[in-house]
């Protein structure tokens, strides 16, 4: 929803939308700021195809399969569109400082949810998400037609 509304907000509600670049200066802030979101951003998107690889392979561990897969696709599609939303609004910057804002407004946003899961209370909860996943069925040894619909 707030993708949405960023996209909104800056491109459809503008008489005249237009990216440009005012100066080599801003391009290379964008450049910089892209680059360092994508780095920030690169780890929930490759937990995500992780978290979808082991429910994959492992299977039998889970009551609700789909709930596994709700969360890891939702792990996913959160990255992919925080990089593309990061990618449009930084396009449409045309200043150092605002580029700049933007970029660490945007960095807290992609950060609430790291914090709030430190901030759970339970500690059973909390080991659990720092222990590495571990794969006990590597995904290539199951040829795809083993594989169950879930």
């Amino acid at each position: 929803m707030l993708v949405a509304l960023i996209f909104k907000s800056v491109a459809f509600d503008v008489d005249h939308f237009l990216i440009y670049t005012p100066s080599a200066h801003v391009y290379l802030c964008r450049f910089i700021c892209t680059i360092l979101l994508h780095i920030e951003l690169i780890e929930d998107v490759k937990q995500g195809l992780l978290m979808l690889d082991f429910l994959n392979t492992h299977p039998e561990q889970f009551d609700q399969t789909y709930m596994a897969f709700a969360i890891a696709a939702m792990q996913l599609t959160g990255g992919f569109l925080a990089e593309i939303t990061n990618l449009f609004m930084l396009a449409t910057r045309s200043s150092v400082e605002v580029c700049i804002t933007f970029f660490v407004a945007f960095h807290v946003l992609c950060t609430i949810d790291n914090i709030y899961a430190e901030g759970v209370c339970d500690y059973a909860l909390m080991e659990a998400l720092h222990e590495p996943l571990v794969f006990k069925i590597k995904p290539h040894d199951i040829k795809f037609s083993d594989r169950n619909c879930n």
